[in-house]
């Protein structure tokens, strides 16, 4: 579960493991890019866990946050059966 966010817009400090319907519930689509970010977050996460169900994905930045609409979606990835370049390409 994804704990409410701080006063000052921010998550608690921490790993709040969740699946990404939670992630997409906490943060609705509430204009154009929200829905852009969600819809691109959500083919990432999908095309990840087909490649290999083990990597760890975490979700940062601006994403996580009270921002009506953040830039960007910062993800971090912990596998160790796949290097950054493969993941890229694979990706891409």
């Amino acid at each position: 579960m994804i704990p409410r966010l701080r006063k000052d817009g921010m998550l608690p400090q921490g790993v709040h493991p969740v699946t990404i319907d939670e992630v997409l519930a906490a943060y609705p689509p509430r204009n154009q890019q929200r829905q852009i970010l969600n819809d691109s977050l959500q083919r990432v996460v999908e095309a990840l866990r087909a490649l290999d169900t083990t990597i760890m994905i975490s979700i940062d930045g601006s994403y996580v946050t009270h921002k009506d609409e953040p830039n960007d979606v910062d993800l971090l990835l912990v596998t160790a059966q796949h290097l950054e370049i493969d993941i890229l390409a694979y990706l891409d």
